[in-house]
């Protein structure tokens, strides 16, 4: 008799333990993450969208956001970052998932429902980025210039208060 309850002790803990693993992806990974937005120079504004084109957050430079990984079945969602200065787009940042290391512990454990179903549904197989940096074109000297007569467009508000007095008028 001891003989069998070992036999069907060891059988229900390999049948727990393998039920855990099914979805090795979500039980590591979050459907949402934290995201460091930065740039450079700090206090751009900037604004997100989904891959759908919806706009998620806005805010100022330093921030943290939290994001969704997943976007359908089998799908990982996009982020596009607009980072603004006085009102005007000075760039873009693209931010994607991929999918996670941990994903593929279910094809290595024998976790069919956490390969096809669990993971893909609840967001778990995706992982993302940590954090977003723009770095904005840096406000020109006269000593940028890299050939002579090189004439620069820009906004008046990119150009160094202590240079505005040598600017001409076109």
């Amino acid at each position: 008799m001891p003989s069998v309850m070992k036999t069907t002790l060891a059988f229900t803990t390999a049948l727990c333990l393998a039920a855990l693993l099914t979805s090795c992806a979500s039980i590591f990974n979050r459907n949402q993450k934290n995201v460091a937005v930065s740039s450079t120079p700090a206090g751009l504004s900037f604004e997100i969208k989904d891959r759908d084109g919806k706009v998620l957050q806005t805010g100022t430079t330093p921030a943290t956001v939290r994001l969704g990984t997943g976007y359908r079945y089998m799908k990982g969602q996009t982020y596009t970052f607009s980072f603004r200065r006085g009102g005007k787009v000075v760039g873009t940042s693209m931010l994607e998932t991929r999918i996670s290391g941990w994903y593929w512990g279910n094809f290595v454990l024998g976790g069919l429902p956490g390969l096809l179903l669990i993971d893909p549904l609840t967001g778990g197989m995706w992982t993302m980025p940590e954090n977003v940096h723009f770095g904005a074109p840096a406000s020109p000297t006269l000593a940028t210039s890299r050939k002579p007569g090189e004439i620069r467009v820009m906004s008046i508000a990119d150009v160094p208060p202590h240079l505005r007095s040598k600017l001409v008028r076109l």
